[in-house]
């Protein structure tokens, strides 16, 4: 096989490539750790082409009807309100605090209070109740339907291919994605005010236990529960694979990915699952298809690390180069 050699000149220009690339990735990825906020979403969701329903599939309940218990009902023809997973998320929930920080029989029974208590608050969310003067506030059921249908007529608008080619057309879509974006604020902030509280107050009944006449065993019981880490509510339904494990997976990837490259260390497998990467973020743009963003930096800096992977560019001011070195002497090794 003939041994290429390259120019000095070509060596440099290879190893500022890589170490540019590398910074990039570990930069994105460490921002993303020092910020921990959810981002893949909105990426999901504003995905073009031939491919788009799958990948706005993976984003996690971005239009909160889950979370504001939407449930189609075909034999009406008009969606209805169901916060029945809720409630029983929520039981789950609370099973398994108990089992966390070990509860008592009277921590069991504050615990099965303060789940009754907001299983009536999702209630009143819904259809409303009577302050303590007897005048009766109406819940948000009409509101939360509104809502569903905006979405639904949403949904039958983007597999309309005609709405979707007409440019005037596809910009009432997006009116109407804004008024829904709107409309879904509100009352998702709300529902989500009831998820943070019951966690909170879960959490806090370990704090909140009255220790007085305790006995020795109980208070031992007691330091052992308030060492025990906060247990976080979680999500309800939840994908194996979805933006919430994606945001989880993504900031450190790109980390690992930035570090290896710059070391220069597998440079191959580095660069390779980073190309993959990016390929993925191009396909959600699919190149020519309408309303899709352009890509092209990403496929540019795709193409880069498919060419650092190509040449192994971390043989060249890498520690691939050292890796290189004892490879090849334990295969002279067992040669002999």
């Amino acid at each position: 096989m003939k041994i290429v050699r390259y120019g000095w000149f070509t060596l440099l220009a290879l190893f500022m490539l890589r170490i540019g690339v590398g910074f990039h990735f570990f930069g994105e990825g460490f921002d993303k750790i020092r910020n921990p906020k959810p981002f893949s979403t909105h990426f999901f969701m504003a995905a073009k082409g031939p491919y788009a329903d799958e990948f706005h599939a993976m984003a996690w309940d971005a239009d909160g009807l889950v979370r504001l218990g939407y449930q189609a009902n075909t034999d009406t023809g008009f969606p209805e309100v169901e916060m029945k997973a809720t409630k029983e998320f929520w039981e789950a929930y609370a099973k398994s605090v108990s089992r966390h920080y070990r509860f008592s029989k009277e921590q069991n029974k504050e615990c099965d209070r303060i789940v009754g208590d907001y299983l009536v608050l999702v209630d009143q969310f819904v259809n409303g109740y009577r302050d303590v003067k007897g005048k009766f506030i109406p819940g948000y059921e009409a509101e939360l339907i509104e809502y569903f249908q905006a979405v639904e007529r949403r949904e039958n608008d983007r597999g309309d291919d005609v709405r979707q080619n007409v440019a005037t057309l596809r910009g009432q879509v997006a009116t109407w994605e804004g008024e829904i974006a709107q409309k879904r604020a509100p009352l998702l902030a709300q529902v989500e005010s009831l998820w943070r509280g019951l966690e909170a107050d879960l959490n806090r009944v370990v704090e909140n236990t009255d220790l007085e006449g305790a006995l020795v065993k109980e208070m031992e019981q007691h330091k052992k529960q308030i060492k025990k880490p906060w247990l976080a509510i979680g999500k309800i339904g939840r994908k194996r694979v979805d933006s919430v494990a994606i945001d989880r997976v993504i900031p450190w990837f790109d980390c690992t990915v930035g570090i290896l490259l710059i070391l220069g260390l597998f440079t191959r497998v580095a660069s390779l699952a980073g190309a993959v990467f990016l390929s993925g973020v191009v396909v959600t743009q699919w190149p020519g298809a309408v309303g899709a963003a352009s890509t092209w930096p990403q496929l540019i800096e795709m193409l880069a690390m498919l060419t650092l992977a190509a040449v192994g560019a971390g043989q060249f001011g890498g520690l691939d180069y050292f890796v290189g070195i004892y490879c090849r002497s334990k295969k002279r090794e067992e040669n002999e």
